[in-house]
């Protein structure tokens, strides 16, 4: 499988993510605990295989300013987001802005 196709595949794991966040969101009260976990798995799978797909690439491609530049700041627009869906409290929030700027730097 390529680099475009795995990337392709980890844009559609992200959306499903989100679309399965909302829904769970708006399904009202109490939430079913299967529903729950599918998600969360489902959300875990993105990170592994983002986090695969970013290592591949940057075994075999030259990093440069701003392909570094490019990976923070989808690190921090992710993170943003899901502030901004109120998934994470502040404080969560702040330690994960700048454990992915360490990582990713």
């Amino acid at each position: 499988m390529s680099a475009p196709q795995r990337a392709i595949g980890v844009g559609l794991l992200y959306l499903l993510t989100i679309g399965t966040g909302i829904w769970l969101s708006n399904s009202g009260r109490p939430l079913s605990t299967l529903f729950i976990t599918v998600h969360k798995l489902i959300a875990l799978a993105t990170v592994v295989l983002t986090s695969m797909l970013f290592w591949r690439l940057l075994r075999h491609v030259q990093t440069n300013v701003l392909l570094l530049g490019l990976m923070i700041a989808s690190a921090a627009l992710f993170v943003i987001s899901a502030r901004l869906l109120r998934v994470l409290p502040p404080a969560s929030f702040k330690f994960l802005l700048t454990k992915a700027t360490l990582a990713l730097g």
